[in-house]
């Protein structure tokens, strides 16, 4: 949270909802983006990190499913193909304001 704020505490809202096409997301979709991403993903990590399969050396078996490879694919900073994301990961509202990540 720190980082974050460090990197994008001091935008405008104006700057934060800017975007460069129309069909692109601003700097506030992308963050908002990450934040739905993280409350659905972070409880099954949190629980894999907490399992009776870790032995506290930070090691633990952890394996993709066939659809978690394919999203890992196009989500690769390499790849050149632009993809949509799933209706469940787009940002909730259009038009972020600052205090909506304070």
């Amino acid at each position: 949270m720190a980082e974050s704020e460090k990197l994008f505490g001091g935008i405008s809202e104006e700057q934060l909802n800017w975007k460069l096409t129309e069909d692109s997301w601003s700097i506030g979709e992308c963050i908002n983006h990450l934040v739905i991403t993280h409350r659905l993903y972070y409880p099954g990590m949190n629980k894999a990190v907490l399992s009776k399969n870790n032995d506290g050396s930070g090691s633990f078996p952890f394996y993709h499913t066939f659809g978690a490879k394919m999203i890992l694919k196009y989500v690769d900073p390499k790849e050149k193909r632009k993809s949509k994301t799933f209706k469940i990961f787009k940002p909730e509202q259009k038009y972020i304001t600052n205090s909506r990540y304070a």
